[in-house]
């Protein structure tokens, strides 16, 4: 699942990054930013299936903690274009492994100070 994540949702993730949070606003093509969304969307939408538990391999697992961070940088493309609309074409059970994650105690040490 580590290996899934770095070789396909890495991939689709930073072309919507690389898109929304490293080009000037005023150079934005919205062409672009739909078709890297649509392709991540297409990317997660496959990951429900590989759900073992309340976590992608059963018990919290690196597989956790490699795929939270991609979803949630992509997440944060939203705050720079909020007619992005990631999260609500996101699968349900993507959005609810995230709160699951979100909410263990040690969760809050991990955010990034600049994300605050």
């Amino acid at each position: 699942m580590v290996c899934e994540a770095d070789n396909y949702v890495v991939a689709a993730m930073n072309r919507l990054v690389r898109s929304v949070l490293f080009t000037k606003p005023e150079e934005r093509d919205p062409e672009r930013i739909a078709a890297a969304r649509d392709e991540l969307v297409a990317e997660l939408a496959r990951w429900p299936e590989a759900f073992r538990g309340d976590y992608l391999a059963g018990p919290l697992s690196a597989a956790d903690y490699t795929l939270y961070p991609l979803v949630a940088l992509a997440l944060r493309c939203e705050k720079k274009q909020p007619d992005l609309a990631l999260r609500e074409r996101l699968p349900q059970r993507i959005g609810a492994w995230m709160q699951g994650v979100e909410i263990l105690p040690f969760f809050p040490k991990t955010w990034p100070a600049h994300w605050q």
